[in-house]
């Protein structure tokens, strides 16, 4: 086995590595499902037109949303696997969540 920091940055990367994998497979699945169905739907003349259009926003929808997936998802696995991170958002967040809960007290309030 390997030494725990070097297990720790392996399980890092492997993590990292799925998500990688993960969003790119999902749009490639995506790609070739549209692929499919696209060359069924020109092989019947009478076919629906909306059809291509809801691909279409499909393709847009997964084109956008995966590498935004996968840039929102790689801080928090980088942050959630290092110690010294993880104690620093943790404290952030709980400054964060007493500042909205005092902030929230100091309004007056309206009769």
């Amino acid at each position: 086995l390997l030494p725990d920091p070097s297990r720790h940055v392996s399980v890092t990367v492997f993590l990292i590595s799925v998500l990688f994998s993960f969003c790119h497979i999902a749009y490639v699945f995506v790609l070739l499902t549209i692929f499919l169905v696209n060359n069924k739907h020109h092989l019947n003349k009478y076919s629906d037109q909306n059809l291509t259009i809801r691909l279409g926003v499909l393709v847009g929808f997964t084109e956008f949303m995966l590498p935004l997936l996968y840039a929102a998802a790689y801080p928090i696995i980088v942050i959630c696997r290092k110690q010294e991170l993880r104690e620093r958002y943790v404290g952030y967040l709980k400054r964060a969540a007493f500042c909205f809960r005092v902030s929230g007290t100091q309004w007056p309030l309206e009769n």
